[in-house]
């Protein structure tokens, strides 16, 4: 794997995951593999952790270990500082929206769930239900009519004992398992055989929100999808735009919509997709790039962007920075950022944003391989890991860069 290059600076600080380190993101797609075997994966982050050391980087996986001056290549989750995964979530929040504050950004309306009932306090319709743990337009569900918010609501109180029951039925038909085999309520059974049984009601105020819809000036479905780093560079950016009627035609694989986007379902909505992006089969448009087709240029126009000059809008660009620079240890050394454009207002707001994007829109920024071909999945893994690799590495040597250039001009005033 050929590796970004990257500038010497003895005994820079580099904070690395260690799950990170061991490709702990890639699991899933090894089923039924022992944890000390090789991947391509801890095969290529282990070079990442080697090259840096050579080149007398110090390379810190304790996060009680940083200091001011630490690289953060990944995440730093502070495991010394935050009991749950979700203390690191509830500060990265919080931390987002102080920096939005500074800039002529705001996020859309947003309600949470409550812990055990279904919330009293909604948006006005249409709104849409939101993982805000999933990328890719996974669990995002446009309920718009009373009869959808109904069938909503029956789900939120019934899909606990639904899914339990549809897993047993699952899991006996893949098991071969007879009637004689019985399944207690906590998905253990009077064979060696065992269920998992996901608490939604507790997943739904833990994970989703109820956001308000923002309707874009297309009959596309739009987002602009940016990636930003924390040596407070853009590294690319892209319109993404899709026909909602062809979206619809896509599988479904987050944790509601399987249920509420699935025709087959008791709890099918009916809704139409609101999903743009590229890997589901949505169209892309890289911003600043020399030309375009007619209907990109249509599309950008509507969108305040000039076909002729195509550079992000500054708000967005304001907005990103921002956060990135507020939230370098939260969200480590890149983030794809999400934003919308609101018709009714003329202005951009910001959906959401992800320390592991997807890495489609750097990959044409960069004119590096991306593999997007669904059957592929060994080919997406390995330019989806080197993309990210590669940007991350990018994000440092700039940093370093810089602080070596800053070096140098000190020396110079000292001398003088």
């Amino acid at each position: 794997m050929n590796l970004t290059v990257l500038p010497e600076r003895a005994g820079q600080e580099v904070y690395i995951d260690q799950d990170w380190i061991n490709a702990k993101d890639e699991a899933g797609f090894y089923f039924f593999m022992s944890e000390d075997i090789e991947t391509p994966g801890k095969r290529e982050r282990r070079e990442v952790v080697n090259r840096l050391i050579d080149l007398g980087y110090n390379v810190i996986t304790d996060s009680s270990m940083v200091t001011d001056d630490t690289f953060f290549l990944t995440p730093c989750l502070d495991k010394h500082i935050n009991k749950t995964r979700d203390d690191y979530v509830s500060k990265k929040t919080k931390k987002i929206k102080d920096s939005l504050e500074t800039t002529n950004v705001s996020e859309p309306l947003s309600f949470d769930f409550a812990d055990e009932e279904f919330p009293k306090v909604l948006p006005e319709l249409p709104f849409v239900l939101k993982n805000t743990g999933e990328d890719g337009g996974i669990d995002k569900v446009l309920i718009s009519t009373e009869e959808q918010l109904e069938i909503f609501k029956r789900f939120y109180e019934e899909i606990n004992d639904y899914s339990f029951k549809e897993a047993i039925i699952r899991t006996k038909r893949q098991w071969g398992l007879g009637d004689d085999v019985v399944f207690n309520e906590d998905g253990t059974s009077n064979c060696p055989i065992s269920i998992s049984r996901i608490d939604y009601k507790k997943r739904m105020h833990d994970d989703f929100v109820m956001q308000e819809f923002i309707d874009t000036p297309t009959k596309y479905n739009t987002t602009l999808r940016v990636v930003a780093s924390s040596s407070l560079d853009i590294f690319g950016a892209s319109l993404k735009y899709a026909c909602p009627e062809e979206m619809e035609k896509e599988g479904f694989y987050g944790l509601v919509d399987r249920y509420l986007q699935d025709s087959e379902s008791p709890y099918y909505l009916g809704s139409k997709s609101i999903i743009s992006n590229t890997v589901a089969g949505g169209n892309s448009i890289l911003l600043e790039k020399i030309a375009y087709t007619e209907v990109e240029q249509k599309v950008l126009k509507v969108h305040g962007i000039d076909p002729g000059d195509a550079a992000i809008p500054k708000d967005v660009v304001d907005a990103a920075l921002a956060i990135m620079s507020n939230c370098r240890r939260e969200i480590g050394a890149i983030s794809g950022i999400d934003f919308i454009y609101d018709k009714k207002t003329q202005t951009w707001k910001y959906l959401e944003q992800q320390e592991y994007p997807m890495m489609n829109t750097y990959c044409e920024a960069w004119h590096l391989p991306y593999v997007t071909d669904k059957n592929d999945i060994q080919g997406f893994m390995d330019t989806q890991r080197r993309a990210d690799i590669d940007a991350r590495l990018r994000a440092l040597a700039l940093t370093v860069m810089r602080k070596n250039v800053l070096d140098c001009s000190e020396k110079k005033i000292i001398k003088k």
